[in-house]
């Protein structure tokens, strides 16, 4: 009798323990699905179960400094997050980089953009012809012209990014605009 009562309260307590990590299960769940849409850019892009894995498993074994659990779920999806940045990315072409890292924080963090953000940046945002009077926002000097139709849709479509970014300043932005490595080049 006291052997199966052990046994109910260890089963108990495992549950519990198993569904504490139920978050970052899910979190994995989503970032496996996330990489597996990779194959609709390029069929190349297929990375397996088995290597995604052993990230997720090198996440789970990894010391975060912490004795809490919760502490350490709290550090565990950012961590799986970065391993699984870096180790697909490194398998992608250059020019599909950024592309990769907008769709894992879009599909981590939705919330995390504003409103038509998302569609502007996938070109699904339908501009609204009426808007500033039919008017389009004139470019800056430091835009070159084959860009100008660009910048004015993205200073249509997101005003206030615009001016929180000083775009009209000139002598900011200038280097930016004409840099080989406009990456490095971003004024701050």
């Amino acid at each position: 009798q006291e052997s199966l009562e052990a046994s109910a309260k260890a089963s108990v307590e495992l549950d519990a323990q198993r569904n504490s990590y139920r978050p970052f299960a899910k979190s994995g769940s989503t970032l496996f699905f996330l990489v597996a849409q990779l194959t609709s850019i390029n069929p190349m892009y297929r990375f397996s179960l088995a290597s995604f894995t052993s990230l997720f498993e090198q996440a789970l074994d990894k010391d975060l400094n912490t004795n809490n659990v919760n502490d350490r779920l709290a550090k565990l999806t950012p961590e799986l997050e970065n391993s699984v940045l870096y180790f697909v990315g490194r398998g992608l072409f250059k020019a599909d980089r950024p592309m990769w890292a907008l769709h894992l924080v879009h599909g981590m963090r939705p919330d995390a953009f504003l409103e038509d953000e998302w569609e502007y940046f996938t070109g699904q945002l339908i501009a609204d012809a009426g808007a500033g009077g039919g008017r389009r926002a004139s470019a800056p000097d430091w835009v070159s012209s084959d860009r100008q139709g660009a910048y004015s849709e993205l200073a249509a479509a997101f005003p206030k990014l615009v001016q929180s970014l000083d775009m009209d300043n000139t002598g900011k932005w200038k280097r930016f605009a004409t840099s080989s490595e406009c990456e490095q080049d971003f004024p701050v």
